[in-house]
């Protein structure tokens, strides 16, 4: 048993023609982690963690399980994706 919540192993992200650089990491219980940027490169990367987006390649772990069949609304449970723009709230 892992003690990692979440890790992410090699994923590869299309976003067009151009492939993303790979993307690892592991995130154990209790730590919160933010995703930044300036560019597409991250939120193409976390819609490929959240299965927005299918990765080229690469694997999804939830707490040791690969999640990667799970469909988008049961992965959204667990994690939160805040788009960027203002959209996620209306007046």
């Amino acid at each position: 048993m892992t003690d990692n919540i979440l890790e992410v192993k090699g994923i590869h992200t299309l976003y067009g023609k151009a492939i993303f650089c790979t993307v690892s990491f592991a995130i154990k219980k209790g730590q919160t982690v933010s995703i930044m940027g300036a560019t597409a490169w991250e939120v193409h990367n976390l819609k490929s963690i959240l299965g927005i987006v299918k990765p080229r390649s690469g694997a999804v772990l939830y707490k040791g399980k690969e999640i990667d069949a799970l469909p988008t609304w049961k992965r959204m449970r667990t994690n939160c994706y805040v788009p960027e723009g203002g959209a996620c709230f209306t007046t």
